[in-house]
C-alpha cells in the first residue's frame, strides 16, 4: 500500500501528538496564481476542514479532561 505524502504527514503528526489532527496552514502565496473564486473556494474548504480537525482535537481533549477527573474522585459538570 503506497500512502501520499500528506497522509503520511498526517499519521506522523497524530502519532507525535497524541491523536490530535494537525491543521492545515494556509497562506497567500499558495493562491497567489489562482483565479479569486477559485482562492475564495479553495479557503473555504480549509477552514472548513480545519474547523472539524479543531473541534476533534476539542472533543478528544475534553474526553481525556473528564477521564482524568473521574480517574480522581472529582465529579465534573455535565455541559454537553
Amino acid at each position: 500500500m503506497r500512502y501520499e505524502y500528506e497522509e503520511m504527514m498526517d499519521w506522523k503528526h497524530r502519532e507525535e501528538c497524541g491523536g490530535r489532527e494537525r491543521e492545515i496552514g494556509l497562506t497567500s502565496s499558495d493562491l497567489a496564481d489562482c483565479e479569486p473564486e477559485l482562492a475564495v473556494a479553495v479557503a473555504e474548504i480549509y477552514a472548513h476542514d480545519n474547523g472539524k480537525r479543531r473541534e476533534s482535537n476539542l472533543r478528544r481533549e475534553n474526553a481525556e479532561l473528564r477521564a482524568l477527573l473521574k480517574e480522581n474522585g472529582i465529579g465534573a459538570p455535565d455541559w454537553d
